[in-house]
């Protein structure tokens, strides 16, 4: 990969060595040097001695009371530059574990083997990684038995004025959004040390993986489809975080965390799936973090890392989420061209408009599809106007261009009536085993193969009884896709008496199950699907009209479902918990739903609401994507809504004397109840008796 900007001048890196730099080119130059492949050797090679380098290397240990609190930020880049030190980076395989040499005042001393020290109730194992401004430790909980990623605020640094404010100000940012992709901050808090001054600490989350920063060293130019799946849960994460109110300020790949199941490592390297195809992203460090819409002058400075900054960022006016949307588009733009957007971003410019623009992803890599290749470039835009509205947009054409990019892939796709498979069909036989197929073609060798798996593997445990928890979701994560599916099915029959398995069907991939669908009169509780987090189709379908006992969609809240299947159950009517999500197809025929205001406003394509009650078509104003509408059987009062609406395909109780004039006035519509709407017009031939 590329670095940032020409490799910097021996007086420059001199310059930056002795404090001589402004802070913001010696943000800019550190960056070079953490890319670069030739100039930390420079750095290792200059011989300089200056009274901060040498209270560096020779008192890391001691209280800086003579040392400006403005430099404490240059003093934890500079101290990552020291030859031996530990890096700041969490997760450096060269830092876990090293011994700290200049001790940890802070700690209790160890009550047994094996620790480093106590700190509140935790009980410290290991560094992880440090920095001028504090330690990252692996930590157990001694109260919950778990591990936990523990961040120490360093005593030296707590006496810059602000410092401790930012400190805690990061941990409640963090605290405050509880989304999937954002490390979970478990406790935060100050404790009293030995010395008699209190520290700063936050107990969260106990990653296994790596940064992408360090991943993309080695990784240049992902599949393009990794970098979408990347993108798309950065962008939910972010979303989140604007939604609580919170900009992040400095989105960049050190900062997104690549997690990987636990355990992942303990499988031998031949046996376990790559490090790509199982992780998934955290993003981590909130310490420059600022309620959305703040003017400069209300937070710490600028902030940020110049090569992901927005142009407003560097103006230093007002920002709001849109400046993440920016450093979002440059990591994609990195993963997806193996370069920078902006190299030359050797020194701050002076205007938002220093920079000129990239060229289009798809020029550098040409498997970049155009849609993904102009979503990067509107992240990029100088302004903010520019760039998409909000990260749930990102995350929603990332979404929609993740299923195309999987539905190319595939050389058939379900047909409506029948089990065609394109991937992996499963059908489940019986609650102890699963009969899998695989009609899918090897890549590159148009060869066909099948498996039988079991449906848990022998060398676990079963999961208990009960309905299904966080735990139970999170252990069934870890599982093998095919296996997921068998686990759910499973705890499925178990809450819901009655229910016989072998009307389940399912369509599983690599990275999950992606379809799950049932025709059972007697399910009434799917809570287990939530632990599907990569299904995009869900089913629930009572045998015949009238018999279905499905009601509460509650457990399918927030899920990225593409395709609802709730067809022949009378007792279902509330379509709230759907709200938000991106449904493309929604089956809803022989239910007792009698509203559509809880999806208004929604991106369906096709919606069949045939005998329900629904009366109101208004709703349907406001869906700019509808193509297919089936309505036949259903008591509306008004086929008005219908009129310039988009809908190529109608299933309705129409006839050309009474509802001519509508139908010219839907100059999409193509079929009228399965028939070229020419026929609509013509008369019906005679009944010959």
């Amino acid at each position: 990969m590329s670095t940032p900007g020409p490799c910097p001048s021996t007086t420059e890196l001199e310059a930056l060595l002795l404090g001589q730099l402004p802070l913001a080119r010696a943000a800019a130059v550190q960056r070079h040097i953490d890319w670069c492949e030739s100039c930390p050797a420079r750095v290792d090679g200059l011989k300089l001695e200056s009274r901060l380098m040498k209270f560096l290397a020779d008192k890391p240990a001691a209280e800086p009371e003579d040392v400006p609190p403005g430099l404490l930020g240059l003093m934890d880049r500079l101290e990552r530059m020291l030859p031996g030190r530990v890096d700041d980076t969490v997760g450096d395989s060269a830092a876990i574990g090293r011994p700290l040499e200049d001790g940890t005042p802070f700690l209790l001393p160890p009550q047994g083997a094996g620790e480093l020290g106590r700190l509140a109730g935790y009980r410290v194992i290991r560094l992880l990684g440090r920095g001028g401004m504090g330690f990252v430790f692996e930590a157990e909980d001694t109260l919950l038995v778990r591990p936990v990623g523990l961040k120490v605020l360093h005593p030296r640094a707590g006496r810059a004025p602000g410092a401790r404010d930012r400190f805690l100000r990061e941990a409640r940012a963090m605290a405050a959004v509880k989304h999937d992709h954002i490390a979970v901050v478990h406790q935060v808090g100050l404790f009293t040390a030995p010395v008699g001054n209190e520290v700063p600490y936050l107990a969260m989350e106990l990653l296994d993986g790596e940064s992408l920063h360090a991943w993309m060293r080695a990784n240049r130019r992902p599949p393009v489809s990794w970098v979408v799946r990347i993108g798309r849960q950065v962008a939910g994460g972010l979303a989140a975080a604007h939604a609580a109110g919170l900009t992040h300020r400095d989105v960049k790949p050190s900062n997104l965390w690549l997690e990987v199941p636990p355990r992942w490592k303990d499988d031998p390297a031949d046996d376990r799936p790559a490090f790509g195809s199982v992780a998934r992203v955290k993003i981590i460090d909130f310490g420059l973090a600022a309620s959305s819409n703040l003017d400069p002058a209300d937070h710490d400075g600028i902030g940020g890392t110049p090569a992901y900054m927005a142009p407003e960022q560097f103006r230093g006016g007002p920002i709001d989420g849109r400046v993440d949307l920016f450093a979002l588009g440059c990591v994609l733009y990195e993963l997806a061209t193996g370069e920078h957007p902006f190299p030359g971003r050797g020194t701050v410019p002076t205007t938002g408009t220093g920079d000129p623009p990239p060229a289009p992803a798809h020029d550098l890599n040409p498997a970049v599809p155009a849609k993904f290749s102009d979503l990067i470039g509107r992240l990029l835009a100088d302004s903010p106007n520019d760039r998409p509205p909000s990260a749930r947009a990102v995350e929603r054409e990332l979404e929609a261009l993740e299923a195309e990019l999987a539905a190319a892939r595939r050389p058939r796709r379900w047909a409506r009536t029948g089990f065609v498979a394109a991937g992996f069909l499963i059908l489940v036989l019986g609650v102890g085993a699963i009969a899998y197929e695989t009609w899918g073609t090897t890549w590159g060798t148009g060869q066909s193969r099948g498996v039988h798996v079991q449906a848990v593997p022998p060398d676990r445990p079963p999961f208990p009884a009960g309905p299904p928890d966080q735990w139970w979701c999170k252990e069934l994560g870890e599982l093998p896709s095919k296996q997921q599916f068998t686990a759910v099915a499973r705890k499925i029959a178990e809450l819901n008496p009655g229910y016989d398995s072998q009307h389940a069907s399912g369509w599983v991939e690599d990275e999950g199950v992606i379809r799950f669908r049932m025709i059972s009169d007697a399910v009434q509780d799917v809570r287990p699907v939530r632990g599907l987090a990569d299904m995009r189709t869900f089913g629930l379908s009572g045998t015949a009209p009238g018999r279905g006992k499905f009601e509460n969609l509650e457990p399918l809240r927030g899920l990225r479902l593409h395709t609802v299947i709730l067809t022949n159950n009378p007792n279902l009517t509330d379509l709230t918990p759907l709200q938000g999500q991106h449904i493309t197809r929604l089956e809803l025929s022989d239910t007792g739903v009698s509203s559509l205001e809880a999806i208004d406003g929604t991106l369906l394509e096709e919606l069949f609401i045939d005998h329900t009650r629904i009366t109101d078509l208004d709703p349907i104003r406001t869906m700019p994507k509808l193509r297919l509408l089936a309505i036949t059987g259903t008591p509306v009062g008004s086929l008005e809504p219908l009129a310039d609406s988009p809908i190529k395909q109608l299933w309705a109780d129409v006839r050309p004397d009474r509802d001519g004039e509508l139908v010219r006035r839907m100059p999409k519509l193509t079929h009228i109840n399965d028939k070229p709407v020419k026929e609509f017009w013509q008369p019906a031939a005679p009944v010959v008796r």
